[in-house]
């Protein structure tokens, strides 16, 4: 009786699923290759590194090849990690639009290309950007 109970719930929440239009399949990611960020912000990003990120660390370090650490996570782990651990006397310090300019420039730093729009300080946009290689 369990086991029908449990097909019957599986068999209408499909049907749910089906007929409310919702996709069942994985949610879609854009790519960090396709120019997710721009020239400007990135140049705007590197401002803020020799600002507050040069005293400790070189824009090397995280070039050629630092993002394969992150391959297949989103855009939002990496801006939220640098948002919650930077800088290091005084994480959380700067501006939104700051850490997602840094963000902007760390991609750029990564040889991923530019674009015409700029990432947005926005959850739900950085979440469905997904950071891929080659860098």
């Amino acid at each position: 009786m369990r086991c029908q109970s449990f097909l019957i719930a599986v068999v209408i929440l499909v049907a749910e699923g089906c007929v409310s239009g919702q996709s069942m399949h994985a949610p879609e990611y854009n790519s960090v290759q396709q120019g997710v960020y721009s020239a400007t912000q990135a140049a705007r990003g590197e401002a803020v590194w020799k600002n507050h990120c040069a005293e400790c660390h070189y824009p090397e370090e995280y070039s050629n090849g630092y993002l394969y650490a992150w391959s297949g996570e989103n855009v939002f782990d990496l801006y939220a990690y640098l948002r919650i651990t930077m800088p290091y006397l005084a994480p959380g310090t700067l501006e939104d639009e700051q850490y997602v300019d840094v963000t902007a420039f760390l991609l750029s730093q990564n040889l991923l290309p530019a674009g015409d729009a700029e990432l947005a300080v926005d959850r739900e946009s950085l979440q469905g950007i997904l950071i891929e290689g080659p860098f």
